[in-house]
């Protein structure tokens, strides 16, 4: 028996080649030993969303599909050298990473003790970035406990949110921690709270993006087979080439990136959705300028 992580999804192979993924089913619970507690997505309506409880022996099936990650999140309650208690959330590019892409903790990014946030992309080299995150962590005297899933490189910081949301120790955890030492007052729900804390105070968004490639724009492209002048002329220069032709399919589960030929970017649109650019460029033929 197959056992998942949380936050995985799987999926029923479609029945005929050319057809979609008709279901999406997003783990939120391993807590008993048979089933999973799911998250049922019909990607052909997606109004129709529901919680499930499912046999783990499902994902033996033969026409079950699981989808490997693309990251993963590691939410740590430390003990500081000086006895404070603080949180840390880290984003890994796969399971064996030992050194985050992203590393932040709360209290010290609330009062700015350091940078806000890190990001490996920041840094020249790899070797740079280690030495950063080792000299930032340093005064963590003890891991008490640790929250970990996985997720996808189309999840939003809503995703993030509502993941933080399943374990009550660190969505209190994290609120309260904002709560006693903001000199501000906080508005709104704890969703938007901690929602502020990590897209506004530490970038998480745009460090998302930033790692996985993800060009972000204003307009929808939902429906759309070609883009407009105005809106080509914005992908063109994010991408820094201009294209001879393309074709823009959104982002499903069932599409292996690692088979896509020609050059591709990822594209967000205004509705947080996103779609993969498969294009030509100008660039690729010597000669032309």
């Amino acid at each position: 028996m197959k056992l998942l992580k949380l936050g995985q999804r799987f999926y029923r192979e479609p029945e005929h080649f050319e057809e979609r993924i008709k279901d999406i089913y997003k783990v939120l619970s391993l807590k008993d030993m048979d089933t999973y507690k799911v998250l049922h997505i019909s990607t052909h309506d997606p109004e129709k969303v529901s919680m499930e409880i499912v046999n783990r022996s499902i994902v033996d099936e033969d026409n079950i599909k699981i989808a490997p990650w693309h990251y993963k999140i590691k939410i740590q309650f430390v003990t500081l050298v000086d006895g404070t208690n603080d949180i840390t959330v880290s984003l890994y590019d796969d399971a064996e990473a030992s050194i985050p892409l992203y590393y932040t903790t709360v209290i010290r990014g609330i009062t700015k003790t350091f940078p806000l946030y890190i990001v490996a992309s920041m840094k020249e080299t790899y070797e740079e970035y280690f030495e950063l995150v080792k000299s930032l962590s340093g005064d963590i005297k003890y891991i008490d406990s640790e929250y970990e899933f996985v997720g996808y490189i189309d999840d939003s910081i809503d995703n993030l949110i509502s993941m933080i949301s399943l374990s009550q120790k660190v969505y209190n955890g994290i609120y309260d921690l904002l709560v006693a030492n903001s000199s501000e007052e906080l508005l709104g729900s704890k969703d938007e709270v901690i929602k502020n804390f990590l897209d506004e105070y530490c970038k998480y968004s745009d460090c998302f993006r930033r790692i996985f490639g993800i060009y972000k724009f204003p307009f929808t492209l939902t429906g759309k087979t070609e883009l407009n002048a105005g809106d080509r002329f914005m992908v063109e220069a994010a991408i820094q080439d201009n294209m001879i032709d393309y074709i823009i399919v959104q982002y499903y589960l069932d599409i292996s990136l690692d088979r896509i030929q020609n050059k591709f970017a990822f594209l967000e649109d205004a509705d947080g959705k996103l779609f993969i650019l498969n294009y030509h460029g100008k660039s690729e033929l010597p000669g032309i300028v």
